[in-house]
């Protein structure tokens, strides 16, 4: 959750707690803007060492053994499908916590345009931050910057890192190199290519994913269920919903290596 705490005291006199930073923000926005000088948002969990990360950002080895070993590029769609942004993807497992600190951590990198993150719909109880770098203007030594960081940050060297490509399965040992070779490989009609495939085979998941709930609906009605058996299958249904939409909006398979 997130509180109210004066700059100056570090007394927090307020009952109101809020769901995000924005939030927290807006409400001191209403005090004025002299009076709202004197207050700030304050991230509370019941984890120390997570309430420093969040409150005064990332030091070396804060996301040690929490900071996946392997980076995605270009596996995921951007936040505007119609771009070419590369899309670089990290992954941060058992604690949600830490990707608003690392999301905050990319957006001051060089290269980063914009930083976004979710739940994996791939690896269980992982999140993804996804960092979107302008293709047209890419420089190889942004991301041998950001990966060094991200290296410190994680205990780890970038060597330790696997990385993977859209248009195989395969993961690599990390290597500039490699990633060069795979950018100069790529053109703008590959990209865009790839993009609309990615979708039309999200959509074919998407539908697939409603036959099912529409058999898993027609069966319960069938039954007659009511009471706690028809409520869990109303919630499954839910969450396999979002976890498509999600789907829908991001993911994933942007494969260059189609027929021609």
């Amino acid at each position: 959750m997130w509180i109210v705490e004066n700059v100056y005291s570090g007394n927090r006199p307020f009952n109101e707690e809020f769901t995000d930073k924005g939030e927290t923000q807006q409400w001191i926005g209403r005090m004025g803007s002299v009076i709202a000088k004197q207050w700030k948002p304050i991230y509370e969990s019941g984890d120390p060492n997570i309430n420093r990360m969040v409150n005064e950002g990332l030091e070396k080895r804060d996301l040690e053994g929490i900071m996946l070993p392997r980076v995605s590029i270009d596996e995921y769609l951007p936040a505007d499908a119609d771009s070419d942004n590369i899309v670089l993807a990290f992954f941060i497992k058992g604690v949600p916590e830490a990707v608003i600190p690392f999301r905050d951590f990319l957006q001051q990198c060089n290269g980063v345009m914009d930083v976004d993150y979710g739940d994996s719909d791939t690896i269980v109880n992982t999140s993804v931050v996804y960092a979107e770098l302008d293709r047209e203007n890419f420089e190889i030594k942004d991301l041998r910057d950001i990966m060094i960081q991200v290296a410190m940050l994680s205990g780890l060297s970038p060597n330790d890192f696997t990385i993977t490509f859209p248009h195989t399965s395969k993961k690599f040992p990390f290597s500039l190199k490699l990633v060069n070779m795979y950018f100069q490989s790529r053109t703008k009609k590959d990209n865009l290519r790839a993009q609309e495939k990615a979708r039309r085979a999200a959509e074919k998941d998407k539908q697939k994913e409603l036959n099912k709930m529409q058999t898993a609906n027609q069966d319960e009605e069938m039954r007659g269920g009511d009471g706690q058996h028809g409520e869990g299958t109303e919630d499954k249904t839910n969450a396999e919903t979002e976890a498509n939409e999600s789907t829908i909006r991001r993911m994933v398979g942007l494969m260059i290596s189609e027929d021609k």
